[in-house]
């Protein structure tokens, strides 16, 4: 009886543990899934913001659940955009820490911009927690710590923002003598836009030299649709300011038609675009040469 008893009992505490650890994997896989979930809204709410598009930034952030003042975080964004002219943010996820259905995510980030009232060329460095709460079934952004990645430019909303360790922020001019990189070019890739034109996939990349010194000629690698097709583009130099826009067109007739475009369709994805791929020209950030779709 004994014997039978113990028996029970193991193979009971055996089941148990097997349930448990087949829930922690589960739980480990929504984790991972989810944090792919945070970190693709992320990039919506970047690429809103380095559009300047308000509406469409303001899609991904919960009014009703905002942890903060939400009126003032709009205003301090639609001011940043009045204040700014936005180049481009790079980042670099630290890490998600999940919270139930809450995902906090660490980031640590540089903005390129300029300044519209004097013309002054900024980057900063922060580093920002973004909460995200799952709302009918979308995440969405509710509350935002640390250093002010948006809505800098309004004191209302950054005396409301916390903070949080390892915030210090630097800010250093693209142009004066106070920078120690002053001098050099800045490339990066101003805009890519995928068109249709007359039945034929068209395709148009400028290419902007933000930094303070003229640019040497250099190259521009574009893969378009899963590298369905690649090719290189010659740019030559650029004063500072300065900006070079790329054209082609799927029709192999035209005197602009896209190298190794058979084959594309009415439509393509300009997947990656880099410019100055093999680092030949000294700029003042080396991290903002390249556009990805994804």
């Amino acid at each position: 009886m004994k014997t039978f008893t113990f028996c029970c009992v193991f193979l009971a505490f055996a089941v148990f543990c097997q349930a448990s650890s087949s829930f922690d994997r589960e739980l480990v896989v929504k984790n991972k899934e989810r944090s792919v979930q945070v970190e693709n809204v992320l990039k919506k709410l970047l690429r809103a913001y380095e559009d300047e598009d308000a509406r469409t930034f303001l899609d991904y952030v919960s009014e009703d659940r905002f942890r903060q003042d939400y009126l003032t975080f709009t205003d301090a964004l639609y001011n940043d955009f009045r204040t700014y002219e936005i180049y481009r943010i790079d980042y670099v996820v630290n890490r998600v820490v999940p919270d139930n259905m809450k995902q906090t995510m660490e980031v640590k980030w540089e903005k390129r911009y300029e300044t519209l009232d004097d013309a002054q060329q900024l980057s900063d460095e922060g580093l920002s927690q973004f909460v995200f709460d799952e709302i009918n079934g979308e995440y969405l952004l509710i509350e935002l710590a640390g250093n002010d990645l948006f809505g800098a430019s309004l004191p209302e909303w950054t005396d409301e923002t916390p903070n949080i360790p390892g915030q210090e922020l630097s800010s250093n001019p693209s142009s004066g003598s106070s920078n120690p990189s002053s001098g050099k070019s800045d490339l990066i890739i101003g805009s890519v836009v995928e068109g249709e034109s007359a039945g034929y996939a068209t395709v148009t990349i400028q290419v902007r030299n933000i930094g303070i010194a003229v640019s040497q000629p250099t190259t521009m690698d574009v893969d378009i649709d899963m590298n369905l097709s690649s090719f290189s583009v010659n740019i030559g130099a650029l004063p500072a300011g300065g900006s070079f826009t790329y054209t082609c067109t799927a029709d192999q007739s035209a005197s602009n038609a896209c190298p190794d475009s058979n084959g594309w369709g009415v439509s393509v994805v300009v997947e990656e675009v880099n410019v100055d791929p093999n680092s030949l020209i000294d700029e003042l950030s080396e991290s903002n040469n390249k556009y990805t779709q994804w």
